[in-house]
């Protein structure tokens, strides 16, 4: 049987985190399968998603939350 989506809480928050990775991923022109591969081998050659954030965020008026 082929299902498409979570079938529990954890694979739904699982789900979430990798879908939100991607996004961020895609936006910052950073390819997300080899960030992945990147950190789950432990690699760590490439930089964080959050390098190319902070400038980003720093030159935008977001506020406190």
């Amino acid at each position: 049987m082929v299902s498409y989506g979570p079938r529990s809480l954890a694979g739904a928050r699982t789900w979430d985190a990798m879908e939100t990775l991607l996004s961020t991923a895609r936006k910052l022109g950073v390819n997300f399968f080899q960030y992945i591969r990147d950190r789950l081998s432990g690699a760590r050659q490439m930089p964080s998603l959050a390098d190319p954030i902070q400038p980003r965020a720093q030159t935008m008026d977001l506020g406190s939350s």
